[in-house]
């Protein structure tokens, strides 16, 4: 859910890279990547707007609600293609895994009816394995302790932001559903979704 250029400046580091690069051959891989940015349909000057938005933002909740409205044709995009995916299982990421991955499967686990609260709880569970990469990025952006203070916030994937977020949605855009078909899903796409994610037992 990257954009090309986080991409391109990471690729190096991509697990699945070799299994992408041999897709291009006639010998099918054993992980067929693709990229699908979070951020597509959108063009430079709205692109600037939604930065600026973000800098201003003082909360996850606020980057969540700026997120789940300014980029609806990313989203579309990402979940039309879980949905045409091939058998198998389906790895989503972006780089920390709690912001663009965090809000999809939100989504798609809302989307299939799982209740708001257990949505919550796995969204809160990313924090175990993010302090490290959180720490490393204050660093990088502020020396403030008010700074660091500030972006902790906004990066911290709490249960509470989450709560916050479905609220939202379903406030704004009635559901997971409304929103995902309002944004470009076809309906027979959801119907892909819903047999792929539920177990019939």
């Amino acid at each position: 859910m990257r954009t090309p250029a986080e991409v391109a400046r990471d690729w190096h580091a991509y697990p699945f890279r070799d299994d992408a690069a041999a897709g291009a051959g006639e010998q099918v891989p054993p992980v067929r990547y693709r990229n699908v940015p979070f951020t597509g349909g959108r063009d430079d000057q709205a692109w600037q707007v939604m930065h600026d938005a973000y800098a201003a933002a003082t909360s996850r909740e606020e980057l969540n609600r700026l997120d789940l409205d300014g980029h609806r044709a990313g989203i579309a995009a990402i979940v039309a293609a879980i949905s045409e995916a091939e058998p198998g299982g389906v790895l989503i990421h972006c780089h920390a895994g709690k912001d663009r991955t965090g809000l999809v499967v939100a989504l798609l686990l809302s989307l299939v009816g799982v209740t708001d609260e257990d949505v919550a709880d796995d969204y809160a569970l990313t924090m175990t394995s993010l302090e490290g990469l959180i720490a490393d990025w204050l660093s990088e952006m502020s020396d403030d302790p008010a700074e660091h203070e500030r972006l902790r916030r906004l990066a911290e994937p709490r249960r509470e932001a989450m709560l916050d977020t479905l609220a939202y949605l379903r406030q704004r855009y009635g559901s997971a559903e409304r929103y995902l078909l309002a944004a470009g899903v076809q309906p027979e796409q959801l119907a892909r979704l819903r047999e792929r994610l539920l177990d019939d037992g």
